[in-house]
Parts: structure tokens; C-alpha cells; sequence
């Protein structure tokens, strides 16, 4: 789900400061709470909208 709505590269800047540290397919252990966290939400927008 992340790669479909989110700028990876934004995310990355807001969790880490550099655009480079989180990638669609290279997320470091450090961020993968606050990135599954995202992915849960926008789950349930998906389902609550019945998208």
C-alpha cells in the first residue's frame, strides 16, 4: 500500500532528514514500526472508503 499512495521520499525527509533513508524496498529496522503503522491506517482508510 505504500508504494501507491505515499512519496516514499517525503516519508523518508519527515521520519529521518535525509531523502535517501527509507526506500519502497529498503526500509531500515530503526523505521519499520512507524511505516507498518502508516500502511495499517491507510488499510483501514482503503477499507472504510471500500476502495
Amino acid at each position: 500500500m505504500i508504494n501507491e499512495l505515499i512519496n516514499v521520499t517525503e516519508l523518508s525527509k519527515a521520519l529521518s532528514g535525509s531523502e535517501q533513508a527509507i526506500r519502497k524496498k529498503k526500509i531500515p529496522n530503526k523505521y519499520k514500526a512507524a511505516v507498518q503503522e502508516l500502511n495499517d491506517l491507510l488499510e483501514y482508510w482503503k477499507k472504510r472508503n471500500n476502495l
